[in-house]
């Protein structure tokens, strides 16, 4: 995900990946998820990004 314009509908696809990874205790990397979900601000794509990173590493 580069920086600038986010695919409409991709803080969702997230928060259901992340719904998934909670629930089924999956582990694992994706590529550039923790390169988002570093990033500073509040937006529902960081919120979900950082949401799915910290289910699958931790």
């Amino acid at each position: 995900m580069a920086q600038g314009k986010v695919a409409c509908g991709l803080g969702d696809l997230l928060a259901v990946g992340a719904e998934c990874a909670e629930r089924s205790r999956a582990r694992g990397e994706v590529t550039h998820l923790a390169e988002v979900a570093a990033r500073e601000g509040s937006s529902r794509v960081l919120s979900q990004a950082r949401r799915l990173h910290t289910a699958l590493t931790a």
